[in-house]
């Protein structure tokens, strides 16, 4: 059996090699991405397609051509903050949009002045593959559930919880 200082010295480079071996966690910013584009990506995947006013009644749209405008406010808006928070739009999504307006030349944000960049708060680990985060812009977010798959974290359910505005 060797002298118990070499038996240091390989258990160090043992722990050494593993070390080097385990996959390095992501950056903040690039995992933080990874979630913002989950969520929004879930978000638009719910929308609905074609325009039904009933739909919009608990929105209180006092007639049907003011739900539709609403509809269409929808989908432009949600353009508007893919656009913002640097989400690429897989070709089924991009083609869903392409429905509503025309994608060369999108409508205006017809919500200007409100800040839709997406922020993850509260990230916490709950095992080594499984996270939540409260995701959402300044004035409104919901806790999402995750999973991680080798260097990348996808939604674990598409419902969030603990929803909150102010």
């Amino acid at each position: 059996m060797p002298p118990l200082s070499d038996r240091k010295g390989l258990l160090l480079a043992l722990s050494a090699v593993a070390i080097g071996c385990r996959t390095l966690p992501l950056p903040v910013e690039e995992r933080d991405q990874q979630l913002i584009v989950e969520v929004l990506l879930n978000n638009i995947e719910e929308l609905p397609d074609t325009f039904v006013a009933a739909d919009y009644a608990q929105f209180r749209a006092p007639t049907p051509d003011s739900a539709r405008a609403l509809f269409r406010a929808t989908w432009v808006s949600w353009w508007h903050t893919m656009s913002v928070n640097r989400v690429p739009l897989p070709p089924l999504l991009r083609d869903r949009f392409a429905r509503q307006f025309d994608l060369v030349a999108p409508p205006p944000d017809p919500y200007p002045s409100i800040n839709m960049r997406y922020r993850v708060r509260e990230f916490r680990i709950v095992s080594d593959s499984t996270a939540t985060a409260d995701i959402g812009p300044s004035f409104s977010g919901c806790t999402y559930a995750f999973v991680l798959r080798g260097r990348r974290w996808f939604l674990r359910d598409w419902a969030p919880g603990s929803c909150w505005i102010s």
